[in-house]
C-alpha cells in the first residue's frame, strides 16, 4: 500500500496485523523492496494532493502530485513487467451542467 494518508485506527490496526507492506512516499517505488513480479498495481486515483484534483469526494490534503504519482509508476513499469492496473477514482459529480467535469468524472 503506497500513499495512503487517511487511515482510521481500526484501519490502521488491521493493516499492522496484515501482511500488507506499506510505504508512505509513492516516490519510494522506484527503490523499495518489493515482492517478484508480475504486479497488479491498484491506483486510487485520491491518493493526490487534493489542492489538485477538485471536485475529490473524499478530499485529503499533502498528497503527491498527479506528475509524481505518473514517476512512481513508469519507475515501477521500468523494475519490472506489470500484470493489471486498477483504477478507482472518487470525483463528485458537478453541482450544474455548466460546471466543466474533472478528468475520469465517468469511471
Amino acid at each position: 500500500m503506497v500513499g495512503a494518508r487517511d487511515l482510521d485506527p481500526a484501519e490502521r490496526d488491521l493493516l499492522a496485523a496484515s501482511g500488507v507492506h506499506r510505504i508512505d512516499d509513492v516516490r519510494e517505488l522506484a527503490s523499495a523492496p518489493l515482492p517478484a513480479p508480475p504486479w497488479y498495481v491498484h491506483l486510487d486515483v485520491d491518493v493526490v494532493d487534493s489542492a489538485e484534483l477538485a471536485p475529490l469526494r473524499f478530499p485529503v490534503p499533502g498528497g503527491p502530485s498527479a506528475a509524481v504519482v505518473a514517476d512512481a509508476l513508469h519507475a515501477l513499469a521500468a523494475r519490472g513487467p506489470i500484470a493489471a492496473v486498477g483504477l478507482a477514482c472518487t470525483f463528485l459529480r458537478p453541482p450544474s451542467p455548466t460546471t466543466r467535469s474533472p478528468p475520469f468524472s465517468r469511471c
